[in-house]
Formats: structure tokens, sequence, C-alpha cells
């Protein structure tokens, strides 16, 4: 399916990890590596795409680590600076720096909002040299990927947008998450971190491909009166 950027909305909320950067496959494979570890058998992506969500914590859990809560921040931190090392092997989606320009182009805002570490992602984003179409980069303040639904919240209030004006594009059903909290519309894009069929039972607009999306031009009007 195809789906349209409507005139309506102001603001596009990116996701980052998946959705913009294609790195499931490091992730992917840490999350192996520290399975292993913890004296378990790695798993199949395909396995990990079936259970992977928000908190991280729960998606350990299910993959059958039992572990205190002082012993999985240390597993946090220990896959944060593994992850640092190897960040490098993902790309930016082709199809997203399209979309971004497009948008850009229209005028609206762009923002990022991510379960990343704040600073490590920021660093990131200017890595790759795609802060030029963000007004705000979004993340946690540590690395536990306990989820984002209160720094997004927290940002729209912030900022007085209604949520109307509000888009969400992500790759998982946290994203989903978030945007019902933010009171937004939200698109999902399967990316290699959750199957196709959990973001479909969210009952969201599912997309195969970013290069999916049309973007008609905003409609020019003072918040408050959308």
């Amino acid at each position: 399916m195809n789906f349209s950027l409507s005139a309506d909305i102001r603001c596009v909320v990116w996701d980052w990890n998946g959705t913009i950067y294609d790195d499931a496959r490091i992730c992917q494979d840490i999350t192996n590596e520290q399975l292993q570890v913890l004296g378990l058998e790695p798993l199949q992506y395909e396995t990990q795409e079936i259970l992977f969500k928000h908190p991280v914590e729960q998606y350990y859990r299910d993959m059958g680590a039992r572990l205190s809560r002082a012993e999985f921040e240390r597993l946090s931190v220990d896959f944060h600076d593994e992850y640092g090392r190897q960040r490098k092997r993902g790309i930016v989606r082709p199809e997203a720096i399209e979309l971004l320009r497009r948008i850009q182009q229209t005028g609206r805002q762009q923002v990022v909002l991510s379960a990343y570490r704040e600073n490590d992602l920021q660093s990131l984003v200017q890595e790759v040299d795609l802060d030029q179409y963000f007004t705000a980069i979004l993340g946690l303040a540590d690395c536990h990927a306990e989820g984002k639904v209160s720094r997004g919240v927290f940002w729209l209030r912030e900022h007085g947008l209604s949520p109307r004006e509000v888009l969400v594009i992500g790759d998982t059903n946290h994203d989903f998450e978030v945007a019902q909290a933010m009171g937004c519309q939200v698109v999902l894009t399967p990316s290699g971190y959750q199957h196709k069929n959990l973001l479909l039972q969210t009952g969201a607009p599912v997309i195969d491909s970013l290069a999916l999306v049309r973007v008609d031009g905003a409609r020019q009007c003072d918040h408050g009166q959308a």
C-alpha cells in the first residue's frame, strides 16, 4: 500500500534505528553474542524479529535471560559499548534520505525520537550528515532502552504542537505506542527489527518501503487553528 502525507501534517517525528539507519543486523549480532555469554543459544534473525520489543529488558527475558535489574543494566552498557564500536557497519536507507529531502522541501519540521542514548544519537546523526534535516534530535538519558513514550509526550507538550499536526514514522509496535501516547498519526515500515505481521496487528498503516510515501504540501495555518 501507499501512504500520503496529508497537508494537515506540519511535523514529522522519525524513529532512527531501523527506520532511517539500517542497523538491525548489527543489533541482532550483538544480541546473539550476549546470549552466548549468558549460556543461551543464539537465535535466528527471523526469531528475533518476532520476539523484539520495548522495554528491551522484557525482550531478553523472552529469549530466556534471567537477570537481576543490576545485571541487565550492566548488559545494556556492554551492548551500547559494542554497538558504538560496530555502528559504522550500518547504512542510511537511500529511501529515507529521499523522503527526508522531499519533506524538508515542503517546509515541514522534522524531528528524530529514539531510544538510543541522546549524546550518541546526536553524534551519529551528524556523522552521517543528516543533522541538516532535523530541528531536534531526541534520545534517552541512559542506555537501557526502556522506551521513548515520555520523551515524545514531553517534547510535544513543550513545543505546543497539536497532535493532529504530527506524524510518527517508525518500524516497531513501540513506535505505534509512542504515537498513541502522543495522540499523533503513525505509519510503520518493517526494517528487520520486528516482523511485519506484528506491525499489522497494531492496526496502523504499514508500508513496505519509505519510497511509498507520497508528500503533499503542508497547509499554512497557525497552531491551534488547524
